[in-house]
């Protein structure tokens, strides 16, 4: 065996063998089944790229839509925990502090009370006025109404 040839199959000069740079202008005596395999590998090789790119745009969509909807849900469990002063809930009904007080110390309006400190849940009591108004309407009244 010469001491140019490693197991007698590859030239004494392995540098010289391959084109320096493999994905530029491939040897002119290259067969050509060889230099259309490589054009439709890396044809391939780019629709994979251009499929990945797409896959990565759904994900960070979708990622977004995730944390939108998480951020959603957050907000309404946050505004159902929400406790209301007594001040918020005369605002919200458009009635004086008396009848809120005497509508919270009847349980009509559910409430907590801490202390000194009473509080209504924000749910409570836009369920309060949901049956306020279906009674209302019930009764033959306008849809606008004051609570008080």
């Amino acid at each position: 065996m010469s001491k140019g040839m490693i197991f007698g199959a590859l030239p004494s000069d392995p540098v010289g063998a391959l084109p320096s740079d493999p994905v530029g202008a491939l040897p002119s005596d290259l067969p050509s089944d060889l230099e259309q395999a490589l054009k439709n590998y890396q044809h391939d090789l780019e629709g994979l790229q251009s499929a990945l790119l797409g896959f990565k745009e759904a994900l960070l969509e979708f990622e977004e839509g995730a944390l939108n909807e998480s951020a959603s849900q957050h907000q309404q469990n946050d505004e159902n925990l929400r406790l209301l002063s007594v001040a918020e809930v005369c605002l919200r009904l458009g009635s004086d502090k008396s009848s809120v007080h005497q509508k919270l110390r009847s349980g009509e309006i559910p409430s907590l009370t801490s202390g000194q400190a009473t509080k209504v849940r924000q749910r409570d009591l836009e369920e309060y006025i949901r049956v306020q108004r279906r009674r209302h309407r019930a009764l033959g009244g306008e849809n606008g109404f004051a609570l008080g």
